[in-house]
């Protein structure tokens, strides 16, 4: 093997070792973000059965669903990850909302 094909072998055996340590990050990073994410879902439910108990007011439940981690706080903008997050949260903040609509229409 000459010095010229022994030094090319490296420098190919390097890059392919930071692309593979890239990957390794990523992989790593996503699964961080969606551990974020399924526990972020899970607190906004965890406030919401609290309204639904009466040990939160519907002023506190939404308030605590809106401000528990704010959109890009756990998750990069934009991402999936976050636009599911989102969506999750406006959804709850919306069933608490509704909800406390219609037992005043049920009262009346």
């Amino acid at each position: 093997m000459s010095r010229k094909s022994a030094i090319l072998s490296a420098v190919v055996i390097a890059a392919l070792m930071l692309v593979c340590l890239r990957l390794a990050w990523l992989y790593t990073m996503s699964g961080v973000e969606q551990a974020f994410a399924i526990e972020q879902v899970t607190i906004f439910y965890e406030f919401k059965q609290a309204y639904v108990e009466g040990r939160l007011s519907r002023a506190e439940a939404v308030d605590a669903v809106t401000s528990y981690y704010p959109a890009g706080s756990k998750q990069h903008p934009g991402t999936a990850m976050c636009m599911l997050v989102e969506k999750v949260r406006s959804e709850v903040i919306e069933d608490i909302t509704e909800s406390h609509d219609a037992a005043e229409a049920d009262a009346e």
